[in-house]
């Protein structure tokens, strides 16, 4: 109720249509024990179809995207864990073989998944003996390592230290 200030008396608001009436919460609605629904197509007090087609599609829209959302975040959180786990699985692989003094057959199974070797070719043409072949290898829990980049990142990291900049 709303009270207008001189007279002291509480007025209730009157409303032309529906869409005048103050919103309430989801929560607030369903506190009540009451359903929310929108006016059917041909009522009469909503003032035509229009309006309720849109927010119908509007609705439907967005719960579209927030369960399609929902399944994107649930995917990264499994993929996450996944990754976790995979971490440490290769620590603890690691930490095995930290005074290997020999590389075999049995290391490589446990930390190479995959070996790529690509096909020759020459890198230039003013020396065409020499011949270039590309391997990437795959390793169980990382995947693909980029080496030179790992050892092009480090040693910026080591410079920035030394230099104090960031």
């Amino acid at each position: 109720m709303f009270q207008l200030p001189g007279d002291g008396k509480e007025k209730k608001p009157s409303y032309n249509s529906p869409f005048d009436t103050p919103i309430k919460p989801a929560a607030a609605l369903r506190n009540q024990g009451r359903r929310f629904s929108l006016p059917s197509a041909g009522s009469a007090a909503h003032g035509g179809s229009r309006h309720a087609d849109i927010l119908s599609r509007d609705y439907e829209l967005e719960q579209t995207n927030l369960t399609n959302l929902v399944e994107y975040l649930r995917q990264e959180v499994k993929e996450q864990e996944k990754q976790k786990v995979n971490v440490r699985q290769f620590i603890a692989a690691v930490r095995k073989y930290t005074d290997m003094q020999q590389l075999d057959a049995s290391v490589l199974r446990e930390f190479v998944e995959k070996i790529y070797i690509s096909e020759v070719y020459t890198s230039d043409e003013n020396e065409p003996r020499i011949k270039v072949r590309e391997i990437e290898i795959v390793y169980n829990f990382i995947g693909a390592f980029d080496f030179e980049d790992a050892r092009e990142q480090s040693q910026a990291a080591q410079k920035e230290k030394k230099t104090g900049v960031a």
